[in-house]
């Protein structure tokens, strides 16, 4: 953290509480967490402060710290209010990654959460399993995907985690054409996409008749929408959803 974001913290501190302070609501700043994107700074109100008085002080309070917007949560830690950080830095996979060794068995790297601890997606758990990842066009679907499957193949070895890429448009996954952790090049064709889920099919049925479930094999399809839409009538939606429901343990 450099000396000018220190000092910030240390004003943007002592001018919250000296707002709320003159609006009856006295309290202190008890500590604070530096994201990439975002700085939230913990409030622990004197005993008989309202909660709802300190919500509707937002606007004077974001007047007084001279942020374009600022957020108010209330947790465990008391009140949170979120600003954003004046020196904002990009968040690099490699370096993410660094940070992150040994990375979990079938884990993914999505980035870093508000607060600046490790994002990851630890797709062997039951409570994840399957992940869908939703948005407005242009709002990042596509490079999330990518990012998921480039951590994939950086954290593991081939012989630990295969990945099926399904891309109907041909653009989300040329950047891992060649790497060894393909099953078969990124399926670019509907008719193709539909055998290679068929097949992977059959290998789960085989690994349950076995007791297998080695390597780990990831399947990413981008544009979801698509393939279901140009392959209508040719049950692709039934074979993930057959994959989907008993894929996991194999």
């Amino acid at each position: 953290m450099s000396r000018m974001l220190r000092r910030y913290l240390e004003n943007q501190a002592d001018m919250i509480e000296a707002t709320l302070r003159a609006h009856n609501a006295p309290g202190r700043v008890t500590g604070g967490t530096v994201g990439p994107r975002l700085i939230r700074l913990f409030y622990m109100p004197a005993s008989g402060v309202k909660v709802t008085t300190i919500y509707g002080l937002s606007e004077n309070l974001a007047l007084a710290l001279r942020v374009d917007s600022l957020r108010i949560d209330r947790t465990h830690e008391g009140i949170v209010f979120e600003i954003p950080n004046p020196e904002p830095r990009p968040v690099t996979l490699l370096s993410l990654l660094h940070d992150c060794q040994p990375l979990p068995s079938t884990t993914a790297a999505l980035g870093l959460t508000d607060n600046g601890a490790p994002l990851l997606a630890r797709l062997a758990s039951p409570e994840v399993a399957h992940c869908l990842i939703a948005g407005t066009t242009g709002s990042g679907k596509t490079v999330l995907l990518r990012t998921m499957a480039v951590s994939l193949a950086l954290g593991h070895s081939p012989t630990d985690l295969r990945l099926m890429l399904i891309d109907p448009k041909g653009r989300a996954f040329r950047a891992l054409a060649g790497v060894p952790h393909l099953l078969r090049p990124a399926v670019t064709d509907v008719n193709e996409a539909l055998e290679a889920l068929r097949s992977l099919a059959r290998l789960m049925e085989t690994r349950d008749r076995l007791g297998e479930n080695r390597p780990r094999i990831v399947v990413m399809v981008d544009e979801l929408a698509d393939l279901v839409l140009y392959a209508n009538g040719n049950n692709v939606e039934a074979t993930l959803a057959r994959l989907a429901q008993r894929g996991r343990e194999a």
